[in-house]
């Protein structure tokens, strides 16, 4: 009876540890915008969107959007806190012309050896005379 308790203890635990990390994980999808850009990042999981575990295949997306007239230059930078599989850190200068939009995609496959926890990626946009803008998401990795 002892061990069935102790048990049920650990399973309440996992559990509550799992719901506390997914509270605080995020957004899968970001957005943000100013009067010069607007731009969106992704973390998704095919079968579940805010978490994964080993053998899931998590898709990572990420956009600029020119919102001017004109040609502008965007200083754009992406940043994966990943380390394995495919991990964009991207910091380039783009030119784009009015509604112009400038996209990245790529997949990870969470293996066995994927450490548990919350998996960040962030596109930043630097416009002249504009704050920088941000979009973060994220997916909680079991």
């Amino acid at each position: 009876m002892e061990g069935t308790n102790f048990r049920w203890l650990a399973i309440l635990a996992v559990s509550l540890t799992a719901l506390v990390f997914a509270s605080t994980a995020g957004a899968d999808v970001a957005a943000n915008a100013n009067s010069a850009v607007s731009i969106t990042s992704s973390l998704l999981n095919g079968s579940n969107a805010l978490t994964a575990t080993a053998g899931n295949t998590v898709s990572a997306d990420a956009s600029v959007t020119n919102m001017l007239d004109a040609n502008a230059y965007v200083r754009i930078y992406v940043i994966a806190d990943w380390d394995h599989g495919w991990s964009p850190n991207i910091n380039k200068l783009k030119k784009l012309k009015d509604g112009d939009t400038w996209d990245l995609a790529g997949q990870f496959k969470v293996d066995t050896f994927t450490p548990p926890g919350i998996y960040r990626f962030r596109v930043i946009a630097d416009t002249a005379g504009n704050p920088l803008l941000e979009a973060d998401a994220s997916i909680l990795v079991l």
